[in-house]
């Protein structure tokens, strides 16, 4: 017995306002998450919808649009970009920036190991965002792996900052906690990582009385530092030809060469013309 075919999404294909809906990539919590080209700018986007089962629960269309009117009002370079919200024909959508990389999980994986110098990065860029909520003292989600989106770029960003699912976080060590754990697992089922690595998550864990990173602004810090010790960026060597700079030269010698070129000029000029005007 052949299993029936499943019905073709009917918002696929269809425009709501200036975004063409092209193919569905997700779910969250408040609906399918599409793919869509905003036409206005040619601009691939990510586009939420709200589903018409939560649009039909009271109230849940204002938390909707008042929730990404206020991400939207968040602006730092690891956190994902709101761009509009809205409704058209009865759909209530909101338009944001499109990640375009695989799941944290595989973000971290190469060649069946980890890799580290992306570990790093990720961790910068999580706790970067953190240390922003926590210096506007605006309440937030504690870290998790999948409110952590990825970009073919190597750029990290959170999602979804809202404490709604969970209790929000309580201190910025507790941030700490939470993005020691959630690496730590993370890599954990990949495969085991260098001791260089396993003693700094280790220090993003000691418990009081021990040193231990107070915020997640320092976590940043310090993991940055640690990726350029293990990671140096490569260096472009010149060619010593492209290294030879021309000497410097006064304006009174610039001068003086000047006028000699236009002696000579002259000099040739009277030989020609007497060499063609013979007396």
């Amino acid at each position: 017995m052949t299993e029936p075919t499943p019905a073709p999404d009917p918002l696929i294909g269809r425009t709501l306002r200036a975004y063409e809906l092209q193919e569905e990539i997700g779910i969250s919590r408040w609906g399918k998450v599409y793919r869509a080209i905003q036409t206005s700018t040619n601009r691939t986007v990510a586009v939420r919808i709200l589903s018409p089962e939560l649009a039909a629960m009271a109230g849940k269309t204002n938390h909707f649009l008042e929730e990404s009117r206020t991400d939207a009002a968040l602006v730092h370079p690891n956190l994902v970009a709101v761009y509009e919200a809205g409704q058209a024909e009865g759909i209530y959508f909101c338009a944001m920036e499109y990640m375009d990389g695989p799941p944290l999980s595989q973000f971290l994986c190469r060649d069946g190991g980890v890799d580290e110098h992306r570990l790093l990065l990720a961790l910068v860029g999580v706790a970067r965002a953190l240390d922003f909520f926590w210096q506007r003292q605006i309440p937030h989600q504690p870290p998790q792996d999948k409110n952590v989106l990825t970009n073919a770029d190597g750029t990290v960003k959170l999602i979804n900052v809202e404490p709604i699912e969970m209790q929000p976080s309580q201190s910025p060590r507790e941030d700490v906690l939470n993005l020691a754990v959630m690496f730590a697992t993370l890599a954990n089922d990949i495969a085991p990582v260098s001791k260089s690595i396993s003693e700094f998550v280790e220090t993003m864990m000691v418990r009081e009385g021990h040193k231990q990173f107070a915020s997640p602004g320092e976590v940043a810090d310090a993991a940055e530092a640690l990726d350029r010790k293990l990671f140096p960026p490569v260096k472009v060597v010149r060619s010593r030809i492209s290294q030879i700079r021309p000497a410097h030269i006064s304006p009174a010698a610039a001068a003086a060469l000047g006028l000699l070129a236009l002696a000579l000029v002259a000099i040739v000029a009277w030989f020609w013309w007497h060499a063609h005007h013979p007396r």
